[in-house]
C-alpha cells in the first residue's frame, strides 16, 4: 500500500512513467479530478428547510418593546417601557447528498495498472489506487495545489461549490435564487415617535449569500497517445495497455467511490475561527445586530391618550459568523 509509478510503452520499451510536477502520472490525477466534477459523488444543493448541513445558522436581529397606550396626563416612563427584545431566524439550507458508489472492479486482481518493483510486474491495490490518485486529487481539491505547486490557471480542476453575496458571478452557477442565509437588522428608519405603537418587528435585509458552482472548473484533456496510456496486466498475464475509455472508466468510478467514502470529503458549516486539518473555507456568512440599550419615544397623541415604547438601536456589531468549509476525511 503505497504511491506507484504507473508503466508506459514507449513504442520499443517498457518505461516508468513520470511522476513530477507535469509528468503522465499527474495528468492522470487530474484527468481523475476533471471526471470527478463531471459526474460528482458529494454535492451540494439548496431546500426550502430542513437541509443536512449542521449546526443551524441563525439570523438574530432587535425588535421594538411592546407600546404603552392611552394614558392620561402622562407618560409611561422609561423604566415601565418594555425593553427592546430579539427575535431569530433559523437556516438550514443546505443539503448534502452522498451518492451510493461501488468501487471498481479489480478481476483476478490484476484489473488496476502495473508497476515494476523488486525485479517483478505487480497490479495496483485499492489502497495503492487510493494513496496514487484519490487522496492527492482530495488534497488537491482543497488546495489548488498538486504534488506542492500552486495552481492558479482555471485550466486547472478546482472547488465545485462556494458561498458568497454576489448574485450573478462571472465564472459561478447560482445553484439556487433561494439564499442560504440572509442577515437582517432593525431598521431604525422605519421606527419614529409619530409611529406610536409602531410594529415590534421591522427588519432591513443587509446581506444575502448564495451557493454557486464553479463553471469552469476545468477538465484537462487526457493523453491519447498510446506511448501514454498506463499498461495493465492482462488475465494472460502479460502487459497490456489501456484505451483512454478503459482506464477512465477505473479513475472515475474509483474516485467517486473514494470521495463518497468515510475517507473521502465532505462539506460542514462551523463557527470556529480556527480551522485546521485538511480543511478550506468555501464561505463566510455573518450575522450583524445593533448593540443600544433602547431608543425611549414619546407622543402625545390626543388630549389623554399618552404613548411610549422603545425602539432598536445602536451600532452593528457581530454576533455569529458561519463559515461552510469542505474537509478531506483523510489529510
Amino acid at each position: 500500500m503505497a504511491v506507484r509509478t504507473m508503466l508506459r510503452w514507449t513504442g520499443f520499451k517498457i518505461q516508468e512513467m513520470t511522476t513530477g510536477q507535469g509528468g503522465y502520472q499527474q495528468t492522470w490525477i487530474r484527468r481523475a479530478m476533471g471526471l470527478y466534477y463531471s459526474n460528482p459523488s458529494v454535492t451540494l444543493s439548496v431546500v426550502t428547510d430542513a437541509g443536512n448541513i449542521s449546526p443551524s445558522m441563525v439570523d438574530s436581529r432587535r425588535t421594538a418593546g411592546a407600546a404603552i397606550t392611552g394614558r392620561t396626563s402622562s407618560y409611561a416612563g422609561e423604566g415601565t417601557t418594555e425593553e427592546p427584545g430579539t427575535t431569530t431566524v433559523t437556516y438550514d439550507r443546505i443539503a448534502q447528498t452522498v451518492a451510493s458508489t461501488t468501487q471498481p472492479s479489480n478481476a483476478n486482481s490484476i484489473g488496476y495498472p502495473a508497476y515494476y518493483s523488486n525485479g517483478g510486474f505487480y497490479a495496483m491495490t485499492w489502497q495503492d489506487m487510493v494513496d496514487t490518485f484519490f487522496q492527492p486529487a482530495a488534497v488537491a481539491l482543497r488546495t489548488d495545489t498538486l504534488n506542492g505547486v500552486a495552481h492558479a490557471s482555471e485550466s486547472f480542476p478546482r472547488h465545485q461549490y462556494f458561498i458568497n453575496t454576489t448574485y450573478n458571478q462571472t465564472g459561478y452557477t447560482r445553484i439556487s435564487n433561494t439564499p442560504v442565509f440572509v442577515d437582517t437588522r432593525a431598521d431604525t428608519s422605519l421606527y419614529t415617535a409619530a409611529g406610536i405603537p409602531e410594529s415590534i418587528d421591522q427588519p432591513e435585509t443587509i446581506s444575502s449569500w448564495y451557493l454557486k458552482r464553479r463553471d469552469n472548473i476545468g477538465t484537462p484533456n487526457a493523453p491519447v497517445s498510446g506511448t501514454v496510456t498506463p499498461l495493465y496486466i492482462s488475465s494472460a498475464g502479460v502487459l497490456k495497455q489501456y484505451t483512454v475509455s478503459e482506464f477512465d472508466d477505473i479513475l472515475e468510478a474509483g474516485i467517486r467511490h473514494y470521495f463518497a467514502s468515510g475517507s473521502g470529503i465532505r462539506y460542514q458549516v462551523t463557527t470556529d475561527s480556527t480551522l485546521s486539518g485538511g480543511v478550506q473555507i468555501r464561505g463566510t456568512m455573518t450575522d450583524t445586530v445593533l448593540n443600544g440599550s433602547g431608543n425611549f419615544q414619546t407622543l402625545l397623541a390626543s388630549a389623554d391618550d399618552y404613548r411610549s415604547q422603545e425602539f432598536p438601536n445602536g451600532n452593528d456589531i457581530t454576533e455569529s459568523v458561519y463559515r461552510l468549509y469542505y474537509k478531506t476525511l483523510t489529510t
